[in-house]
């Protein structure tokens, strides 16, 4: 199975506990790392993903609200805060 990202490839904020996971669930990653927010810098850019959210109820969390809303914030560069993951300081060169 080819792996697409791993999470040497940006800062990862959060991620999927697998505690529960079934073994074929798990072997959707060859790492078993399931990053689900993540930050990363791209050239001059900042991308900013996140992967939740999908439910109704989830949007009425104030925490998830505050997530999304700093997230923004630090792409926009509003929020000054530098990244430290392994590939950074390349990725913000390209």
């Amino acid at each position: 199975m080819e792996e697409h990202f791993t999470s040497d490839a940006a800062e990862v904020i959060l991620r999927l506990d697998t505690s529960g996971m079934t073994e074929e669930q798990l072997a959707q990653r060859n790492d078993g790392d399931f990053p689900i927010v993540w930050a990363k810098y791209y050239g001059k850019g900042r991308v900013f993903n996140q992967t939740i959210g999908h439910r109704e109820e989830v949007w009425d969390d104030p925490k998830f609200r505050e997530l999304m809303t700093e997230g923004i914030k630090w792409a926009l560069g509003i929020t000054d805060y530098q990244l430290t993951y392994p590939d950074a300081d390349e990725d913000a060169r390209r």
